[in-house]
């Protein structure tokens, strides 16, 4: 075989075809290292990194980088390691390159969000050695707090570095918000995919920062000039905010025909602005549009008081977006108690309630205690004198 591999290769491992190859080796390898991640044989796992073939990885790579990452962590000196799974990812010729980086950028990306491993690891980045893209922007991300060499280095990537679809701009973008600093210079690089994709992570990230989505929403505005790119954004954090368990009823009231103003606006931007005059032209739109229609159909029924049209158009809502239905939720029990002399809303009202008590319940049954208490004390206030809704908002309590 030292003679001529490719020779011998050709002449002896065809009928192996389906068992000799980089697939099945990972479906092998895949298995074994998750026994030794049980085992947290750690030391094991860290050796592994300079002999597993990580640029034949294919789509397997996220989840052996991540891996590999985490038995890094572990040790105190592991800056070598680090090193090497660095220049095996941005500096082999080998392999699907690409899908390597973005799979690193969002396993870093990962890991930076527990407090505990974030300092250590962002200490291991900045030591690396490297003139990749991602590099610089976690050197920048180093440096947030000193804002003279925070800027300094954003100078640096937008002159001398690529933007391009591997670019971990789901952490870069809102930082550069943060300091006020327009990041058009990343976004429009990006495909429209990847910046969608970028969008729903980082709108899942403030999903869990409730009461920083308002200011944030207002930084983007005041420093971004408007472009589509913007307003998917902010349709994006709009929609996570409202859609949110802990967001109350005069939350969503008070912030509802923004979000809808907002998401027409971008529609009419997108698609022919007669889609937007009619029923028919309706169905034809995607459910985000189709969704934002009907909560400003509902909204007009409800300054109207035609509270059985109103919630005949949220049930009608919440079918296009399930994903809405903490918010629907709300705006049903809100109407409820200032109709309760019909009876159709009374029922609606009774029968809602009962759904909450269900809900609340599953959440209690799975330990979920802390989520459950929103939920409870918001129906406490709908319905103070019913005795199953006390006894819950007791349960719930001696949880916490």
């Amino acid at each position: 075989m030292e003679n001529d591999p490719n020779k011998d290769l050709a002449n002896y491992t065809p009928f192996l075809q389906n068992k000799v190859g980089y697939v099945p080796f990972y479906e092998l390898l895949l298995p074994l290292l998750e026994i030794i991640r049980q085992d947290k044989d750690w030391l094991k796992i860290k050796s592994m990194i300079r002999e597993v073939p990580l640029y034949h990885a294919g789509d397997k790579a996220g989840i052996i980088i991540n891996l590999f990452v985490e038995a890094i962590l572990q040790f105190d000196h592991s800056q070598s390691e680090m090193q090497f799974l660095y220049n095996e990812i941005f500096d082999n010729q080998e392999g699907s390159k690409a899908e390597q980086i973005a799979a690193f950028a969002a396993v870093i990306r990962k890991h930076k969000q527990d407090p505990e491993k974030r300092q250590k690891l962002q200490l291991l980045l900045t030591k690396l050695k490297g003139n990749s893209t991602f590099l610089e922007i976690q050197k920048a991300i180093a440096f947030e707090s000193n804002e003279k060499e925070f800027l300094s280095r954003i100078n640096n990537l937008k002159k001398n570095f690529v933007i391009n679809d591997q670019l971990d701009c789901e952490e870069l973008v809102p930082l550069l918000i943060k300091h006020q600093l327009d990041p058009s210079f990343v976004v429009t690089k990006l495909s429209y995919d990847r910046w969608n994709q970028a969008v729903q992570t980082i709108g899942a990230t403030y999903l869990l920062k409730h009461d920083t989505v308002l200011p944030f929403i207002t930084k983007i505005k005041e420093i971004w000039p408007a472009c589509p790119e913007r307003e998917i954004l902010v349709i994006v954090l709009r929609r996570a905010y409202l859609f949110n368990n802990f967001t109350t009823i005069d939350e969503i009231k008070d912030q509802l025909p923004f979000y809808i103003e907002d998401a027409l606006q971008l529609g009419q931007q997108i698609y022919s602005s007669e889609l937007f005059e009619n029923a028919a032209g309706e169905k034809l739109l995607p459910s985000e549009f189709k969704f934002v229609l009907q909560m400003k159909q509902a909204l007009e029924y409800e300054k109207q008081k035609n509270y059985v049209a109103y919630l005949k158009k949220l049930r009608q809502a919440l079918k296009t977006s399930p994903n809405s239905s903490y918010m629907i939720s709300k705006l049903k029990w809100q109407v409820a108690i200032q109709t309760t002399k019909q009876d159709k809303a009374n029922q609606e009202f009774l029968m809602l309630g009962k759904q909450v008590k269900n809900q609340i319940m599953q959440l209690l049954l799975s330990g979920q205690s802390q989520a459950a208490l929103p939920l409870v004390k918001q129906l406490a206030q709908l319905m103070p004198n019913d005795p199953e809704t006390k006894g819950l908002l007791r349960e719930v309590l001696k949880k916490q």
